[in-house]
């Protein structure tokens, strides 16, 4: 058993200091604008971290509850939470998943999740068209994301069905519609609102949280509430946190792992001349080059060629080891493998 705890605590110092490593590198390749946004992000956390520890939680639940109450009774307030949902919808803004909950927290489970539905909706078709107008300037960042190609292998290939599974994969909200508009010839507007709108029902998970944590922060309904209905809310709130971790866990894994299923089948029929699906990536990387060059002009460069790329790349393990075995040789004996 010693052993095998010594392991285990080894094992989490590696990922600790894999995670720094990758951290700052990343750091170091962002624009000084972005340093600074990061760096002020950190520094609200903190704060936030500071304030919660001084002013104590029940103090402060208390005030956001006295404040839930107010803007309920305020007849813009459900426009002023479309506005931020939307606001919240567009890279590089955070928030989206605590304004979901303050939805629920400010106007209940049920009103809360049509608010936040009506958000997501307004928030996404939004953010799809401005993104898309505006595609040359997210293409350095899109440029560096090696599990976008894979799905973008995939959903040329499954089309709808596939994006209704990403939409409900625990991606960032903001990071998938960049994601999605940036398909501009395998993901048209109507797809997107239709496996948006299929997959609203997921932020009942948000709302109904946000609404047990009202019902224990506002000192009136506390009053009301015996120990073993608190207990229960409390049970409810972790029991909600825990499934959608574990959901969201499951339908990661699972999109993955279709996702390299078709890459790597795209790749053999590729080696061994092509068929109906591989001919039809190539006319979506054609038309993709034309919509490319119309946005950055044509001169721009074409796109990296969709089946020449291995799902090797898209590997958890190999991705954030170097030295893990087979890495290397995998892209040095592969002649499709873009060097």
């Amino acid at each position: 058993m010693a052993i095998l705890g010594e392991l285990h605590i080894q094992q989490l110092q590696q990922k600790a200091r894999r995670a720094y490593t990758h951290f700052r590198e990343w750091f170091h390749e962002l624009s000084l604008l972005g340093k600074i946004f990061t760096a002020a992000y950190l520094a609200l956390n903190l704060l936030l971290l500071l304030t919660l520890v001084v002013l104590t939680p029940s103090w402060i639940f208390a005030r956001l509850a006295r404040w839930a109450i107010g803007l309920r009774e305020l007849s813009l307030g459900p426009f002023y939470f479309i506005f931020l949902l939307t606001l919240a919808s567009f890279p590089p803004v955070i928030g989206y998943g605590t304004l979901t909950t303050l939805c629920g927290f400010t106007y209940g489970w049920f009103w809360g999740w049509v608010l936040a539905s009506v958000g997501c909706l307004c928030g996404s078709a939004t953010s799809f068209i401005v993104l898309r107008r505006n595609l040359p300037h997210f293409q350095h960042w899109l440029s560096k994301q090696p599990r976008f190609t894979a799905l973008r292998q995939a959903v040329a290939v499954k089309g709808l069905s596939l994006i209704c599974l990403i939409r409900l994969c625990p991606f960032p909200f903001t990071y998938s519609n960049l994601f999605f508009a940036s398909l501009t010839t395998s993901c048209r507007l109507q797809d997107f609102m239709i496996a948006t709108l299929a997959t609203t029902p997921k932020l009942l998970l948000h709302v109904f949280i946000g609404a047990r944590v009202f019902h224990l922060s506002d000192p009136n309904s506390t009053r009301q509430l015996d120990k073993l209905t608190i207990a229960l809310n409390i049970f409810y709130i972790l029991t909600g946190v825990s499934l959608g971790a574990g959901v969201s866990y499951y339908l990661y894994q699972a999109t993955m792992a279709q996702a390299g299923q078709i890459s790597l089948t795209l790749d053999d029929e590729a080696r061994m001349g092509g068929d109906v699906s591989s001919q039809r990536l190539r006319t979506l990387d054609e038309e993709e080059d034309e919509i490319r060059r119309e946005l950055l002009g044509p001169d721009a460069p074409d796109s990296e060629r969709q089946w020449d790329v291995e799902f090797d790349d898209f590997d958890q393990g190999d991705e954030d080891d170097p030295a893990a075995p087979n890495h290397q040789s995998t892209k040095s004996s592969d002649p499709h493998h873009p060097s």
